[in-house]
């Protein structure tokens, strides 16, 4: 409704993935998440969280506010709140060990747009596999690193980087004039 939950991560102080949050067109955007893959079974729902390390998933929906309450194996109730017209509902993710920016190695992400900076926690530390998708465009602004993808499986690709050193990699994007590629779903997710 008017794009409210477009501050949860302001109000959360945490990034956050949504299908549509800001009230875009129908059509533009897909209306759900997590990717169709990953909605067909609860297994799907789970492996998406863990690859992602989302710890918590948040609904005004009545469908998935049956799939979280339905699976409290994996799932917890943790708040509800109403706002405005809407019961909003927040659950927990209980399969979801390691909720980092990290897959491998470990540090500290600072992102925003069009730039993610990735601090070492030391800089010695080899590959490094953070949890932000792999897109065209990407590119490597700290000199001696280098990014690359990594396939986490046959739709999810991250970013990994190999340091070499840095205490500091900077990663910056510019797309080409070519139309941005939709997602392996065949939508654009934000």
């Amino acid at each position: 409704e008017w794009g409210k939950p477009s501050f949860f991560p302001i109000l959360a102080n945490r990034e956050m993935m949504a299908d549509d949050y800001y009230g875009y067109p129908k059509g533009l955007i897909s209306y759900n998440y997590p990717p169709v893959p990953y909605r067909k079974s609860i297994e799907g729902v789970v492996a998406f969280s863990q690859a992602y390390g989302i710890s918590h998933w948040t609904t005004a929906d009545d469908y998935w506010r049956g799939v979280f309450a339905r699976t409290p194996e994996h799932f917890r109730l943790v708040h509800s709140m109403q706002m405005q017209s809407s019961t909003v509902d927040i659950y927990k993710c209980l399969d979801v060990a390691n909720p980092t920016r990290f897959i491998e190695g470990a540090g500290r992400v600072d992102a925003r747009e069009n730039r993610i900076d990735v601090y070492p926690a030391n800089s010695d530390m080899g590959k490094l596999v953070i949890r932000y998708n792999w897109r065209d465009g990407l590119k490597c602004l700290t000199p001696d690193a280098v990014i690359k993808p990594y396939a986490v499986d046959s739709n999810i690709v991250f970013i990994a980087i190999e340091p070499n050193g840095s205490e500091k990699v900077s990663i910056g994007y510019s797309p080409s004039w070519k139309p941005i590629k939709p997602n392996f779903d065949g939508t654009f997710h934000h």
